[in-house]
């Protein structure tokens, strides 16, 4: 599986997880989950969480400390994508893009 996360992206995880209540709990080995599911006209959504656990089934890869797992439904949408996280003036959001994608809509 090939996944890039830049360092900005890996910034902002790592200062989630310090912030996730099971860190007090002394929890050293969160996970980064990346799901995809379907998302209409616009193709598919990516949904990102803090886990504990990593399940039987799933795939985990990482980069810059951090461990990332996919789910078997997941893993050929975020095969290839790049994960980042960009600050603007008045926003900042993770941002990924997908070179495996292609526009439909018009």
């Amino acid at each position: 599986m090939n996944i890039t996360l830049t360092k900005s992206a890996a910034d902002k995880i790592t200062e989630a997880m310090i912030l996730d209540h099971r860190n007090a709990w002394n929890t050293p080995n969160l996970l980064f989950r990346i799901h995809a599911k379907g998302g209409g006209g616009s193709g598919m959504q990516y949904v990102f969480s803090i886990e504990d656990t990593i399940q039987e089934d799933d795939t985990m890869i990482e980069q810059h400390n951090i461990k990332m797992i996919v789910d078997p439904f997941s893993y050929p949408y975020v095969d290839g994508v790049i994960i980042d996280f960009e600050k603007k003036l008045f926003s900042s959001s993770f941002v990924i893009k997908n070179p495996n994608t292609q526009k439909c809509l018009g």
